[in-house]
């Protein structure tokens, strides 16, 4: 990503007045006709077992549908999701909290295209991320991603880490990453705008060109 556009995505946030969160999450939940509902699956909010296989399905079968994934506010006991061409996950902003159980890595994105995450919780819970997992939210060569009012956190590596890959990450929270905040690497054209990086080891928002 070119030095001055950059600086001009983060300049952005300033000329534009942001809406509050809340504001946010109405517009969002009523744009959300058609979607694909966890109401149709297998998922359950707040079940404590691992619910890893129900939301993976969920996740490719309303990809495949060519539709949005809407989970209700809840935790779900997770790890090792994989994100196919096309998803999108929509959740309630601070309420819809996908967490980690360990043994590999939360979610992964690799050679896809228009890949949304929007309103979601990702909690590490600070437990192990497997060597091969660079952040708890880990996009490789994709394009058109975006990731917008999400919160990351209790990483113990990364929060989020995008490598060759474009689109925006805008008015998301990410804290208490054992490393960087948000990390960037040969990205082909991606906006950073209105996020809020606290408490993580290793740097803030690193952009690696």
């Amino acid at each position: 990503m070119h030095r001055r556009a950059f600086l001009a995505g983060s300049l952005a946030a300033f000329a534009v007045p942001q809406l509050t969160r809340s504001a946010r999450a109405a517009i969002q939940l009523t744009d959300l006709r058609g979607s694909f509902g966890a109401e149709v699956t297998d998922l359950r909010p707040e079940a404590p077992d691992d619910q890893s296989r129900a939301l993976q399905k969920a996740i490719d079968t309303a990809a495949a549908k060519g539709r949005p994934l809407f989970l209700p506010a809840g935790s779900y006991t997770v790890s090792n999701l994989r994100l196919p061409n096309g998803a999108h996950l929509v959740g309630v902003p601070g309420q819809t909290r996908p967490v980690y159980r360990g043994d590999g890595h939360l979610i992964f994105a690799e050679d896809c295209q228009n890949i949304g995450l929007e309103g979601l919780l990702f909690d590490g819970a600070n437990r192990a991320l497997g060597d091969y997992a660079p952040g708890l939210a880990h996009i490789s060569r994709c394009t058109n991603t975006i990731i917008t009012d999400c919160e990351v956190q209790g990483s113990t590596a990364s929060g989020i880490v995008l490598e060759r890959s474009s689109g925006r990450v805008e008015n998301s929270i990410v804290s208490g990453a054992a490393k960087a905040g948000i990390r960037s690497m040969e990205v082909r054209g991606l906006t950073l705008r209105g996020n809020t990086v606290t408490d993580c080891a290793n740097g803030g928002i690193l952009v690696h060109r």
